[in-house]
């Protein structure tokens, strides 16, 4: 877990700083395919969640899978279980109702005698129901467990 902070200056000595603190999880998962393997297996892994992606230039072995523009679900699987973006004025979770931007960056690292992915999931959501701005989403870990399930189950395979 990777905590950022950022405090906002008010230029008034009439009113207090406001201070946002962001958390970022980054998941890691151990297998005992090379490097090499599990590289060559990750897109496929993504696919088989609904995520495509490339890549990162001038990074070694780091993947960037990205959605723009969902809304309710990711391959037939509700947002929510994936993102909490807090919930509408109506009750609903926000990750089914509001327009969903959804980054994820994986790295494949050597690991003793195998190998370990790091993922990190970033989403950031655009309200449909009349209010303006954005909100930062948290991830719930589930997406980065059905990843690490995929490419496990797709390493298995000969």
């Amino acid at each position: 877990m990777e905590t950022t902070r950022t405090v906002v200056s008010s230029a008034s000595p009439m009113t207090n700083d406001i201070e946002l603190m962001r958390d970022t999880r980054l998941v890691a998962h151990r297998s005992p395919a090379t490097p090499d393997r599990m590289w060559a297996t990750l897109p496929a892994a993504l696919a088989d969640l609904g995520l495509t992606g490339g890549p990162q230039a001038g990074q070694s072995r780091t993947y960037l899978a990205s959605a723009t523009g969902l809304r309710r679900q990711l391959n037939k699987v509700p947002l929510s279980r994936y993102l909490e973006c807090g919930t509408t004025p109506s009750g609903a979770p926000g990750a089914d109702v509001h327009l969903i931007r959804l980054q994820v960056t994986s790295i494949v690292e050597p690991d003793g005698q195998g190998s370990r992915l790091r993922t990190q999931v970033l989403a950031r959501g655009t309200s449909v129901e009349g209010s303006t701005g954005t909100v930062d989403c948290a991830t719930t870990g589930v997406l980065e467990a059905r990843l690490a399930e995929a490419l496990e189950m797709r390493l298995r395979q000969p």
